[in-house]
């Protein structure tokens, strides 16, 4: 099994966290296993779910990895999946996001989570809008992102994911 440098931080995630993605990666959204799935079957899966996640971080980002990919494309590489960070280079240009071929992963992830934060918020109603900022600890209220004004909302909306990024200036990233 490939090990994948950005999927590494698997390692170090909660368990509660680590069993969710497993769940999102195995089950579909009517609660049935998923046909493609191969985790279920593994060692590591019936030893370690669901209170030892941890253990099983290699294979949780090999699954994450075969589950991003194109199934016949992986199947003629001999089940060698997608890289993540082709995986989310990918998912920027279907989402219409600019990256570049020189940015690095957290990069393009950061252009992604902007994107998608631009998108919902622009489509909530002034009280949507600040309900979510009440709920999410954001103390202000914005419609387009920028880092100097859309950072905490962002961190406040997707800070209880595996992996945390916030700026505190522009152009530096930081991984909680």
């Amino acid at each position: 099994m490939k090990q994948d440098k950005d999927l590494m931080f698997l390692a170090s995630c909660q368990n509660d966290d680590l069993r969710t993605l497993c769940d999102i990666l195995t089950y579909n959204n009517k609660g049935e296993i998923r046909l493609s799935e191969q985790l279920t079957d593994t060692d590591a899966y019936l030893n370690c779910y669901p209170d030892k996640m941890n253990l099983m971080a290699a294979e949780l980002a090999e699954e994450l990895r075969k589950f991003g990919s194109n199934t016949v494309r992986t199947i003629c590489r001999k089940g060698e999946a997608d890289s993540y960070e082709t995986i989310v280079r990918r998912v920027c240009k279907r989402m219409g996001v600019k990256v570049n071929d020189c940015d690095d992963t957290p990069a393009m992830e950061r252009e992604l989570l902007t994107t998608i934060c631009e998108q919902t918020t622009s489509k909530l109603s002034d009280e949507e809008l600040d309900l979510l900022c009440h709920v999410t600890n954001c103390q202000y209220a914005v419609r387009s992102l920028d880092w100097y004004d859309g950072h905490e909302c962002c961190q406040s909306i997707f800070g209880n994911g595996c992996r945390t990024y916030w700026m505190d200036a522009p152009g530096r990233l930081d991984a909680e």
